[in-house]
């Protein structure tokens, strides 16, 4: 939930907004009321005490008139990614006012004419519907893909109902978190993945994009990104995604994208490309990559009968990836990097920092175990795509 649904309650019209504005989209996931106990013996630890996506009330005028405390208290939510502060009227001053417009921390003041347990009644009711509202678009996302509607029609009808068209272009985007073996637990793996996903509804909102449909698996986060609502380029929506969610977490993440759809059908095979290119990204190094990108890979994920794949780059390497393992020498690294540098000798003895004359060496290796010079374009082409292949295959097939 955002601040605009609980701006429209008109329960909560006199809850001023005094500083902050710029954060004024940040998700909001539950009430925190940091009058605790503990809070009060731990003012330096505000953020062992809550997760993010927090609305915190502070009343209590012990913390509200310290100020070193209370700035503790709002550097230490900035860093959770809390949703902001409402502070009582007339316990606010000018510097708490300029942290929250340093941090974007949207900082509210609560009038006397609003009573704490009305406020915390209105707000958790919009937050409870909010999930409920979340946890059916999930379902009806998790549907839309995997099973089956008597006609496109009762999906679009009921898509409709939801306040999202499948007529206008959308497509697919995956993303996929990614972290080194046992950098990360798994608690803090799931806190990671929530995070993302906060960033992810955060920046769509702001796009106009107030029904997102977003469905979580494992370790991916799958969205229909509704091309028509955006008011930016996409690569520049995700972008401020990715700026976001690196404010709050260590770890980065991958993002595939499929090509446009607008059609029921067209949506599910936008998620099997979307599927094939977040995996070729981890071949490409590249953090985000588009359907259209793929190039010679967007043939490659294609081919059904994938023991074709196989058989074909053996047939003009195998001799060459023998020789390595038996010699454990690595030819055919160099001969990839050559044909990477347009066969160019002192480019390619630069980038594997060798002298020309060993480079020439192997080279002279190369062709007596492959029985071909290694000129041509035809052939070099030809090398190149099986290397493409065997990556490919190595990563996925075997």
């Amino acid at each position: 939930m955002f601040y605009a649904d609980i701006m429209k309650l008109p329960q909560l019209k006199e809850l001023v907004l005094l500083g902050g504005a710029k954060g004024i989209h940040r998700p909001i996931r539950w009430l925190y009321f940091a009058d605790c106990m503990e809070c009060l013996e731990n003012s330096d630890n505000l953020g062992d005490w809550i997760h993010g996506g927090e609305l915190i009330i502070v009343t209590n005028i012990s913390i509200t008139r310290n100020i070193k405390k209370l700035k503790q208290f709002m550097y230490a939510a900035d860093k959770k990614n809390a949703a902001g502060f409402i502070i009582n009227v007339g316990q606010i001053s000018p510097e708490i006012i300029q942290v929250a417009d340093t941090l974007a921390m949207p900082l509210f003041e609560l009038s006397l004419s609003i009573k704490l347990v009305d406020l915390s009644q209105l707000v958790c009711k919009k937050l409870i519907e909010q999930e409920n509202r979340e946890n059916a678009l999930d379902r009806f996302f998790a549907d839309l893909l995997y099973t089956t509607y008597k006609s496109d029609m009762e999906t679009i009808y009921k898509a409709q109902y939801y306040g999202i068209d499948l007529q206008k272009p959308a497509c697919i985007a995956i993303f996929r978190l990614f972290s080194e073996k046992g950098t990360v637990n798994e608690a803090e793996q799931e806190e990671y993945r929530t995070n993302l996903q906060k960033a992810i509804q955060y920046e769509f909102y702001n796009q106009g994009s107030k029904n997102l449909l977003l469905l979580t698996q494992n370790n991916d986060i799958i969205i229909r990104i509704p091309l028509y609502t955006l008011q930016a380029d996409i690569k520049e929506v995700l972008q401020h995604i990715r700026n976001y969610f690196a404010r709050f977490c260590k770890l980065s993440f991958w993002v595939g994208v499929s090509d446009t759809c607008d059609t029921v059908e067209g949506l599910k095979a936008a998620v099997k490309d979307a599927v094939k290119t977040i995996r070729i990204s981890q071949i490409m190094d590249k953090k985000e990559l588009f359907y259209k990108e793929m190039g010679i890979y967007s043939i490659l994920t294609n081919v059904e009968n994938e023991s074709l794949l196989v058989d074909y780059y053996k047939d003009r390497l195998g001799l060459l990836i023998d020789f390595d393992k038996r010699q454990d020498k690595n030819l055919c690294d160099t001969l990839e990097t050559y044909l990477e540098c347009d066969c160019n000798v002192r480019k390619t003895s630069s980038v594997l920092f060798v002298h020309r004359n060993t480079l020439r060496n192997r080279l002279d290796k190369i062709e007596n175990i492959l029985n071909q010079k290694i000129e041509g374009l035809s052939f070099c082409m030809e090398l190149q795509f099986a290397f493409k292949v065997k990556t490919y295959c190595d990563m996925f097939l075997l």
